[in-house]
């Protein structure tokens, strides 16, 4: 795991040399705007730049995704998801939690005034809803819906397939590779079953 900003040539052939496979790359979104409110300090060239070295060195590279950050709207998921479909190998698409005592919490408050969640010794997966962070002009319906569409529209993706199969049958990791598929449709599944309250 490491950001885009971190790689060069130099790391990323001496991590390949070493057996390196994959990198796991903290994109978020593929808008400069929502990457800007989310103070990731970076920029979507210079995003664009390290995962063309880390392919370039021979790594595949799986991408995190943020549904639903401050200021997203329909364009800019769409742009996330378009962005995860043209660049990375592999994706996980989330929403945002609130914790309390953070910046997104004291946002929440203004933006929306709802009480955040502090029963954090109890807490369980039926608790999701209530600390996820909801932007303008969503509800949690439409914020699960674009999270499912971006799977859907990311996997369901001949080049994606044909290539993860092939990575798949092909490399003695198989274990490894069927672990992230299992925490792919887990991370879907909490998604879908969660109800917003």
């Amino acid at each position: 795991m490491t950001r885009p900003d971190l790689v060069d040539s130099e790391t990323l052939t001496l991590m390949k040399n070493a057996g390196c496979e994959l990198i796991l790359y903290g994109v978020e979104s593929g808008s400069q705007l929502i990457l800007d409110n989310l103070n990731k300090n970076i920029s979507i060239s210079i995003i664009r730049k390290g995962i063309s070295l880390t392919k370039k060195s021979g790594i595949k590279c799986i991408g995190s995704f943020i549904i639903g950050a401050p200021g997203d709207n329909k364009t800019t998921i769409n742009k996330t998801i378009s962005f995860a479909r043209k660049y990375m190998d592999m994706a996980s698409f989330s929403a945002l939690l609130i914790f309390s005592k953070t910046t997104l919490a004291n946002l929440t408050k203004k933006e929306s005034g709802r009480k955040l969640f502090d029963k954090w010794d109890s807490f369980s997966f039926r608790d999701i809803p209530k600390i996820i962070y909801i932007p303008k002009g969503f509800n949690y319906r439409l914020l699960k819906y674009f999270i499912c569409k971006a799977y859907i529209v990311f996997y369901i993706n001949p080049k994606i397939i044909r290539n993860f199969l092939h990575k798949i049958f092909s490399s003695w990791k198989v274990l490894f590779y069927m672990k992230h598929i299992f925490l792919t449709l887990k991370s879907l599944t909490v998604t879908l079953t969660c109800k917003n309250k």
